[in-house]
Formats: structure tokens, sequence, C-alpha cells
């Protein structure tokens, strides 16, 4: 399983905000029309195994990258009742699948 693409819509300081988390892909999420994209990076060059996937998290102190952590920290405990304004789309097995705890 692979976290592809994260959408925040309010949480602490952050709003309306998108997260690229794979290298592999550009994802971009438009709120006014509700349409997500998915585009293939063709520039992708993965210096690791196939199974292996790196990425960092860097900003300013108060950008935000704790709040991104406690997000990602409560989807994964299907926490969704305090970050519900919120996308993931996750891949996996080459498929990709969107979580919304709105829908």
């Amino acid at each position: 399983m692979e976290l592809v693409y994260l959408w925040v819509e309010k949480y602490k300081n952050i709003e309306k905000q998108g997260f690229n988390f794979s290298p592999e892909f550009r994802c971009n999420y438009n709120p006014e029309t509700n349409e997500l994209k998915i585009e293939e990076n063709k520039d992708y060059v993965n210096l690791f195994p196939e199974n292996i996937n790196v990425t960092a998290i860097v900003g300013k102190n108060g950008s935000g990258k704790s709040s991104v952590l406690e997000i990602l920290s409560l989807i994964s405990l299907k926490d969704y009742k305090t970050i519900s304004n919120i996308i993931v789309i996750i891949k996996i097995n080459d498929k990709f699948y969107l979580i919304n705890p709105n829908c």
C-alpha cells in the first residue's frame, strides 16, 4: 500500500491544501468542481528497489508538518471524527482507492 495524495479542506493551520506523497504521480484536486486528476510523472526515476518509496515532509516552523503527521496518524487509526474534511488516495496493487470520510 502506498499513500499517493492527501487533500485537507481544514485542519488546524492547514486550509485547502493538497500533498503529493508519491514521486511517481502528480495529483491535483479542485474543490470547486470536485475533480481529482492523477497523472503519471514521466520524469520519475526510482533510485530504490521497487518496494521502497522514500518521502520527506519539510518546511519552516509553523508550516503544518506536525499537523500533516497528526492527520496521517488519525487516518491510520480510522478516527475520522476530527478530520472529516479530507480526501486520501492510496495505491494497492496498481489500483487507486479514494478514502473520503464525508461519503
